[in-house]
């Protein structure tokens, strides 16, 4: 195994696009907590027109190398004109981006039109830089990679501080006195993002890149709500989408696209199976708690002397607990378990009447829905604040607490 992931042909591709897949998914974290996404997509759409004006001077100039420079240039030009639109010009960032996202790519299809007759050669190498070419990659590309990926967690660790303020309370870092701070913050990020796109149009492409940095934060974001985990959950996803992506293009697909939707079903099922925040999961919890709603009603009508109607298996379930015997009648668990869900009923009510003086016709269907919700602490803050009533205010006597946690 060790020998085939240190294979000559294999080790470049791999690896590279592992190293600028963790810089890349990094740099994507801070955009998505800012709400910039959009900020990586303009700025490979901008570096565009940089490829075609590097191909006019690609016959006298080694294409590679003449591209990265121009492309640099681009994406740069393209971020001057994002930030004078948003700060000279007052328009809002989203308008901003889209703006020189359609002008940038349009210049750049105007320009290849006017390539593909004049150096139709040359314009065939076009689509290695716009769906990226991985399987081409040399041992220069890895270093390269490596480096700029430990650059790019170098200054996430030592910016740490300003980049969470510059993120999260933008009122603090637009403050006059840290006027410094901000324009520090926001150029180095955008800076980081050229490099991003520039770079990794070897491997990814200028198309797809700014998939990467959207789909690794996304999967990251359903399992925390911390920053520093945040990180290290998306680098990880970033790594896991570049090494499993480079893998399966062995099979004779792109690398690009494969990386992209390995990255993308990641988040996909980071979405849905994640346990605080998947689809899934928050449906299972819905239908628990939906269950137990039921339930809880089904107690508190037989306690209250009356034949409720309900679903088959919620009797099943109330006897496998043993709320209920085989009669369906409460069995002492069950009436204490009744009891407790009429307590809160009208102590909320009670709550609602004596302490916000609402009418006593307005507040049973309130009480209907708070009664499931309210937890012991509450119960106890009630019962203090209303000092331990006997009846509600429709003069139906409240259970005890004794009657409830005898």
């Amino acid at each position: 195994m060790i020998d085939f992931l240190l294979d000559p042909v294999l080790r470049a591709p791999l690896w590279g696009s592992t190293c600028l897949a963790l810089a890349v998914s990094l740099i994507g974290v801070l955009l998505f907590v800012r709400r910039s996404t959009l900020v990586g997509e303009t700025l490979s759409h901008a570096s565009y027109p940089g490829v075609m004006v590097a191909i006019f001077f690609a016959p006298w100039i080694g294409l590679e190398s003449i591209v990265l420079v121009f492309a640099t240039l681009s994406a740069l030009i393209g971020f001057w004109f994002i930030h004078l639109l948003r700060e000279k010009l007052r328009v809002k960032e989203d308008s901003a981006l889209c703006f020189v996202l359609a002008t940038f790519f349009g210049m750049g299809t105007l320009l290849a039109s006017v390539i593909q007759v004049i150096h139709p050669v040359l314009f065939r190498q076009v689509p290695v830089y716009l769906y990226g070419q991985a399987a081409t990659m040399q041992d220069q590309h890895l270093y390269i990679y490596a480096v700029f990926a430990c650059a790019v967690v170098l200054w996430i660790i030592l910016c740490y501080r300003p980049l969470l303020v510059g993120s999260f309370d933008r009122n603090f870092i637009y403050s006059p006195h840290q006027r410094f701070m901000r324009s520090a913050i926001d150029v180095s990020l955008l800076i980081f993002v050229a490099l991003a796109v520039v770079m990794g149009m070897r491997s990814l492409g200028i198309i797809l890149l700014s998939a990467l940095m959207i789909a690794p934060p996304i999967a990251a974001r359903q399992f925390t709500h911390r920053l520093p985990r945040m990180f290290i959950l998306s680098g990880a996803f970033g790594m896991l989408s570049g090494f499993v992506g480079t893998l399966l293009s062995l099979s004779g697909l792109p690398t690009g696209p494969c990386i992209v939707l390995v990255a993308s079903s990641l988040a996909l099922l980071s979405l849905l199976f994640a346990p605080q925040n998947g689809v899934i999961f928050r449906l299972i919890r819905i239908s628990l708690f939906r269950s137990r709603i039921r339930q809880e009603n089904v107690l508190k009508a037989l306690w209250c002397k009356k034949i409720p109607r309900a679903p088959w298996w919620v009797w099943w379930v109330l006897a496998r607990k043993g709320w209920i015997d085989s009669q369906h009648q409460l069995t002492e668990t069950g009436r204490r378990q009744g009891a407790r869900i009429v307590r809160l009923h009208r102590l909320w009510e009670a709550y609602l009447v004596y302490s916000l003086g609402m009418g006593r016709d307005q507040v049973h269907q309130n009480a209907e829905d708070m009664e499931h919700l309210l937890t012991p602490q509450l119960e106890q803050e009630l019962e203090q604040l209303l000092a331990h009533p006997e009846f509600d205010p429709h003069a139906q006597p409240i259970p005890s607490r004794e009657q409830v946690y005898a």
